[in-house]
């Protein structure tokens, strides 16, 4: 199987590539294929993560490691797509559950309140030396080092 963000030619669907407006020809047999992959690989994981008790992101980032080698994806990239798409899953269902939690009274908005400023700490950071010169992430290491639990 020819390698998943090749460019490619003939006559395959064309699909708008989102890095530079590239376009990038995948045929539709590929992309069923993936998706059919991806769906047993979900399924698997969601068994074993059941079975072994342990959250869905240990077991999927490895299983899609696998499906993506599989499917020939480029190793500079399949890492990064594998936890890109844990993330992806994550996100959202953390979120759902907090608030389904918190409508229930499950929550203990204190607890919340107090964990705040060490995850802002751990996250804030990394994502400003993306963006911001040092002096400034400096300044928002600073300010999140003297934020007090909001109790």
């Amino acid at each position: 199987m020819a390698e998943i963000g090749a460019k490619r030619v003939g006559d395959a669907s064309a699909v708008e590539g989102l890095m530079g407006g590239k376009m990038l020809q995948v045929p539709s047999s590929e992309l069923l294929w993936l998706g059919l992959v991806i769906i047993a690989a979900g399924l698997f994981t969601g068994v074993l993560a059941g079975l072994f008790g342990v959250g869905g992101g240990a077991v999927i980032v490895p299983a899609l490691y696998e499906v993506f080698r599989i499917l020939a994806v480029s190793e500079d990239i399949r890492m990064q797509l594998c936890v890109g798409s844990s993330l992806a899953i994550i996100v959202p269902t953390t979120v759902r559950s907090y608030f389904a939690h918190r409508a229930m009274g499950a929550v203990i908005p204190q607890v919340v309140r107090l964990w705040s400023p060490p995850a802002l700490r751990s996250r804030l950071p990394p994502m400003a030396r993306e963006w911001l010169p040092t002096s400034s992430v400096i300044l928002v290491e600073t300010w999140i080092d003297w934020l007090p639990p909001m109790v």
